[in-house]
């Protein structure tokens, strides 16, 4: 794809490895008979996805020198389901030692990242357990059981029913939710917990991290609110009075864009001040964002930068976006942010870069870096958005926005 060409971090000095894994049921799919052909061999179920990826990276380990790589200075980095992907790599014992550093973009990483999805039925199970929704996929075709004919009948259907209409449109209708886990699976031996439970018993690979989010990044919004109050109500009624200064201070702001605000700090910026603080205060530099510039040619179409917008300019591909509307100062943006990632990615501090000085995140000072609207860099102590994160956070750490969140 265009905007991963690697081309530009190349000439940072940089060896990049890009990787493919499998999705839909190849790639996160559980049944009963697999269970059971696997229980004398405890071979690892589930997360075939994730399991692609940890063997991408067993092969930089045995591999990149050849490509005058370092094995032992290997970044990960990922966004949005690549950024769920990192938690999943800080947090898994089977990708211990295989990365020293890692940057998410976008990744969520707080509530309920697995909608409670385990491999088999237990006491933490919410909703349908992965072998559950795999039988009832299976059930389908008129695969019943659990023995190895169940098994052999399923090995047997061809990719196009196994595929079964499932894609990034189809994926949330009544039939694919009932029959497709949607993603990771705690199976107890790649996926331990949802990442949120491990970070707080500091159970994650203590490397060097940036993380960040865009300023009109992604959310998912609650059907059916059509007043303030109603937006509001999620705080509670003794803080509805600071929910609106912090929400809608100069009291003209829209109905729908109070909520999608509020379901937006609840996805992405106060999950990402979580981890920046989880890590701080484990003693592992940590190096967070915000993401706010729009390029120049879409400015009056698009008011923020949007979920996946900092993509290409990551990657110096403004182009494979933006054709010939490309600026320069569209360009400098680009060149500075590929400048800092490079940065990190070789030494763990993005300030190497020489440009401006990009603190470690501090939890008292809450710093980040702002890539801001104006194209210039600017360090936010502390957060722009910190009144709305602090009302936020209880509820992300009593999991009581679950429900909005993935309703």
């Amino acid at each position: 794809m265009p905007r991963f060409d690697g081309t530009q971090f190349a000439k940072q000095g940089v060896v990049i490895v890009t990787t493919n894994y499998r999705l839909g049921r190849f790639g996160f799919f559980g049944h009963p008979a697999l269970t059971a052909a696997a229980s004398q061999s405890g071979e690892v179920l589930g997360n075939y996805g994730y399991m692609d990826q940890i063997a991408a990276l067993k092969w930089v380990q045995r591999n990149i020198s050849n490509f005058g790589g370092d094995p032992g200075n290997v970044t990960v980095f990922g966004q949005s389901a690549g950024g769920e992907s990192i938690h999943n790599l800080l947090t898994s014992p089977l990708a211990t030692g295989l990365f020293q550093k890692a940057i998410n973009e976008s990744g969520n990483g707080r509530v309920n990242q697995y909608y409670g999805r385990t491999l088999t039925r237990n006491a933490k199970t919410v909703g349908a357990s992965a072998e559950e929704q795999g039988a009832l996929f299976a059930q389908g075709f008129g695969i019943n059981g659990s023995d190895t004919s169940a098994l052999q009948a399923m090995r047997a259907l061809s990719a196009d029913q196994i595929v079964d209409g499932l894609n990034s449109s189809t994926l949330n209708s009544p039939h694919s939710l009932a029959t497709f886990s949607g993603g990771s699976i705690v199976d107890g031996k790649l996926v331990l917990d949802e990442p949120e439970n491990l970070y707080k018993n500091g159970q994650f690979t203590k490397v060097p991290l940036m993380l960040g989010v865009n300023n009109a990044d992604l959310g998912f919004s609650t059907p059916g609110i059509s007043t303030k109050e109603q937006a509001y109500a999620i705080f509670g009624p003794q803080n509805l009075g600071a929910a609106a200064a912090a929400f809608d201070p100069s009291g003209t702001a829209s109905v729908a864009s109070i909520e999608s605000q509020i379901s937006r700090v609840i996805t992405m910026d106060e999950p990402a001040r979580f981890i920046a603080r989880t890590f701080t205060s484990a003693g592992v530099p940590t190096y967070l964002y915000r993401f706010s510039y729009v390029a120049q040619s879409v400015r009056e179409k698009i008011s923020g930068a949007t979920h996946g917008a900092e993509i290409p300019y990551v990657f110096d591909t403004l182009s494979s976006t933006y054709g010939t509307a490309v600026t320069s100062q569209d360009e400098q943006v680009a060149q500075r942010m590929i400048a800092y990632w490079a940065a990190f990615a070789k030494t763990g501090n993005p300030s190497d870069a020489g440009l401006t000085n990009w603190p470690a995140y501090d939890v008292a000072l809450d710093s980040q870096m702002e890539f801001t609207p104006a194209g210039t860099l600017q360090v936010n102590q502390p957060s722009p958005l910190k009144a709305q994160i602090d009302l936020i956070e209880p509820l992300n750490d009593a999991n009581k926005t679950v429900n909005r969140q993935y309703q």
